[in-house]
C-alpha cells in the first residue's frame, strides 16, 4: 500500500487536486455513513476475486472497434506495437491522427500524462509494450494473434471520446474487468490522457481506475 504523501505527489502529477480537511471535519467525516460507488468487483480476498466479463476471442477486434467508438469495420482492426516484447503489461489506444503524423504514439503532454500514469502503478514506457489500434499496415496484425506467445497478462485500454460523446459514454465499461480467453488477458477500459487533459474534471475518474488496475496487476 502506498503512503498517503506518496500517494499525494501521483495525484498532483496527474493534474488532480488534493484537497485537506479541518481537524473538526475530520471528525465529522469520520461518524458520517460512507456511500461507496456501485463497482463490478468482489470484495479484495483470496477467496472473492476479482469479477470478470468475459469476451469471446473471435469478437475482440469487434468488441474493441465498439468500445473505442472507431469508424471502420471490426475485420479491419489491426494493431501496431513498440516497447518491450517481452512486457506482460500492455497500453492500448486507438492510433489518433497526431500519432499517425509523428509515428510516435503518446507524444508531446498526452506522453507526459501517460508517464505520470504509469508511475502510479510503479512502471515507466520502458516496462510496458504499447499498441495502437488501427486500420492494418505491413506491420499491423489482429490482436488476438499479436497476443499468442507473447506474455501480455493485462491489458489498459484508454479511449480518447470523440466531441459528440461524454465521460458518461464509458461508464459502462469503467471500473469492470474483462477476460479474453485463450491466452488469458485482463482488460480495463480508461481515459485516453488526450481526453483528460482537454477534460480535467475526469481525472479524478481516471485515478480510480488506476486504482483497479493495480489491483488487476497484483493478482495476475
Amino acid at each position: 500500500m502506498i503512503s498517503e504523501v506518496t500517494r499525494r505527489q501521483y495525484l498532483r502529477a496527474m493534474g488532480i487536486d488534493v484537497w485537506c480537511l479541518r481537524t473538526t471535519e475530520e471528525t465529522a467525516l469520520a461518524a458520517a455513513p460512507v456511500k461507496e460507488p456501485i463497482r463490478h468487483v468482489q470484495p479484495d480476498s483470496a477467496s472473492s476475486p476479482t469479477e470478470l466479463f468475459r469476451i469471446e476471442p473471435s469478437r475482440l477486434e469487434a468488441w474493441l472497434a465498439e468500445q473505442c467508438l472507431l469508424k471502420i469495420r471490426a475485420g479491419d482492426v489491426g494493431v501496431n506495437t513498440l516497447g518491450d516484447p517481452d512486457a506482460g503489461v500492455m497500453v492500448l489506444s486507438q492510433c489518433l491522427v497526431r500519432d499517425k503524423l509523428s509515428h510516435q504514439p503518446f507524444s508531446g503532454s498526452s506522453g507526459n500524462l501517460l508517464r505520470a500514469m504509469l508511475k502510479t502503478l510503479a512502471l515507466t514506457t520502458s516496462d510496458i509494450l504499447i499498441g495502437e489500434l488501427d486500420t492494418p499496415h505491413p506491420d499491423g496484425k489482429r490482436l488476438t494473434k499479436h497476443l499468442a506467445g507473447k506474455n501480455v497478462r493485462t491489458i489498459l485500454l484508454l479511449v480518447d471520446l470523440p466531441a459528440r460523446h461524454s465521460a458518461a459514454d464509458l461508464k459502462k465499461l469503467r471500473q469492470r474487468v474483462f477476460m479474453l480467453e485463450n491466452p488469458a488477458v485482463k482488460i480495463l477500459v480508461s481515459f485516453h490522457p488526450d481526453y483528460l487533459l482537454a477534460n480535467p474534471k475526469a481525472k479524478a475518474q481516471a485515478w480510480e481506475d488506476l486504482k483497479l488496475f493495480k489491483k488487476i496487476l497484483g493478482e495476475a
